[in-house]
């Protein structure tokens, strides 16, 4: 099985064209939705606020409901497919939403390196903070993006609006 799918999510109405409020507004949508989902327990492939979530679920959901994406699922995916394979699908699926930056802001995408290959993500909440869900966290919460379990995994961080200005 492929992990994840190869699904492309599309802008919802209103979003285009993105003017530096347009894009100011979403990015805190984006991390309000991240804010609210923290204490939820880590589960695979769940989507459920205050009953479960993983890190891509987490992040989907954060996009889905700031209204920034129509709804999409690329469910199913193996939860483990990071620890057999060294493709790099989940970076490159990235790479077709947003622009790989330096400096991230509010509301962008970091990625880490788990296993062989990219496959843990998160939102930024704040300046050197992320929004995750991971199971050695076992919930959904806000950490220093390079906390102890995140030193040294070469996180990649993605601009979401930089295609759209």
């Amino acid at each position: 099985m492929e992990s994840p799918k190869a699904i492309q999510p599309q802008l919802r109405p209103g979003v285009l064209p993105v003017t530096e409020q347009i894009e100011s507004l979403y990015r805190r949508r984006v991390v309000e939705q991240a804010q609210s989902w923290i204490g939820t327990p880590y589960v695979k492939l769940a989507a459920r606020k205050r009953v479960g979530v993983d890190c891509a679920m987490l992040m989907v959901r954060c996009w889905v409901d700031a209204g920034v994406y129509e709804e999409f699922d690329p469910r199913p995916y193996p939860p483990d497919w990071h620890l057999h394979r060294s493709e790099e699908r989940y970076l490159a699926w990235l790479d077709t939403l947003g622009t790989r930056v330096d400096t991230p802001q509010a509301g962008d995408l970091v990625c880490y390196k788990f296993g062989r290959c990219y496959s843990h993500s998160g939102i930024i909440s704040r300046p050197g903070y992320v929004i995750h869900s991971a199971a050695y966290l076992g919930q959904a919460a806000e950490t220093e993006l390079r906390d102890g379990h995140l030193v040294d995994r070469g996180p990649i961080y993605f601009d979401l609006w930089e295609k759209y200005r």
